[in-house]
């Protein structure tokens, strides 16, 4: 079985656990380790006739070229959205209220005072590195829903995404 962690305000999915994760600013955040494939790139490494896949846009190693892209973006179908410092900050002020009213009316108003100090380390983490993140919206391309927050962090070569765990319920399939 995996769970796919779905937006709690749009009904997005945004990531599920299939991919590498732990939670993190105690249980308020999830990490996820994203990677890098190439779409198109599907021949399961069998170069019969390097002629005629050459005809098919093959490199000399047999496989087709392709699109490279994130993963997680791709699969989730995540749509790239822009914020500067202020923009970020009043999102986060209005997100955190709505979830917040939503943990208070599906009766987890004990996990509040956590997800709060949670919350405001993980801000703290990303406004410390504000620029070295893009955010990524659900399908839906609600700007005041959850976010999905893609960093590459020193010396990796792979993203990493992060998502306010408490905007996110997990179903499993």
């Amino acid at each position: 079985m995996v769970k796919v962690y779905i937006d709690v305000i749009t009904g997005d999915e945004m990531v599920s656990d299939g991919y590498p994760n732990k939670e993190i600013f105690n249980g308020a955040g999830l990490e996820v380790q994203a990677r890098f494939i190439t779409k198109g790139q599907d021949d399961g490494g069998i170069a019969m006739n390097l002629g005629e896949d050459e005809e098919k846009g093959a490199d000399a190693g047999g496989m087709p070229e392709g699109e490279t892209v994130i993963d997680i973006v791709d699969r989730f179908d995540l749509k790239e959205t822009k914020y500067d410092k202020k923009s970020f900050q009043a999102y986060v002020k209005v997100y955190l209220n709505k979830i917040k009213k939503y943990l208070q009316d599906k009766g987890k108003a004990e996990r509040v005072p956590e997800f709060q100090k949670g919350v405001l380390e993980m801000v703290k983490m990303i406004l410390k590195n504000f620029d070295d993140f893009q955010f990524f919206t659900g399908s839906s391309m609600d700007d005041e829903a959850a976010l999905a927050l893609c960093t590459y962090p020193e010396g990796k070569t792979e993203p990493v995404f992060y998502f306010f765990l408490d905007g996110l319920e997990g179903k499993e399939y």
